[in-house]
């Protein structure tokens, strides 16, 4: 567990760093500032996820996979609430959020699922 968090630790850094980079370069129309929430958001919903599949592979095969259908399906419901408020509260950022929401989705989905089966080939 404390490899994921060091990993993780470092992946959300450089994710940082490439938020950082876009956003210093790229023309204003292309910059989404608030790319720093969603990056936590993310980083805590990872944290979460990540620790609740461990625990309950510790129970049992059967246990992990309720668990992980149960929390990917609840992270999408809670991700797909946040982007409808958000989309409906700021339509002029629409586009720039949801692209923003899209590729974090897609890196950190990515990097999880990559950790958890590496934890469960070690078992």
């Amino acid at each position: 567990m404390v490899a994921f968090f060091r990993n993780l630790i470092l992946f959300t850094l450089a994710v940082s760093l490439g938020i950082f980079v876009w956003n210093k370069f790229m023309p204003a129309e292309y910059v989404f500032q608030k790319a720093w929430f969603i990056l936590a958001l993310y980083f805590v919903i990872t944290v979460a996820i990540h620790w609740g599949a461990v625990q309950s592979a510790s129970k049992g095969g059967q246990q992990f996979i309720r668990y992980f259908l149960a929390a990917t399906m609840l992270k999408l419901f809670l991700l797909l609430i946040i982007i409808t408020l958000y989309v409906m509260t700021k339509p002029a950022d629409a586009v720039h959020f949801a692209v923003c929401f899209l590729v974090l989705y897609l890196f950190y989905t990515v990097f999880e699922t990559i950790h958890l089966l590496k934890h469960f080939k070690n078992e």
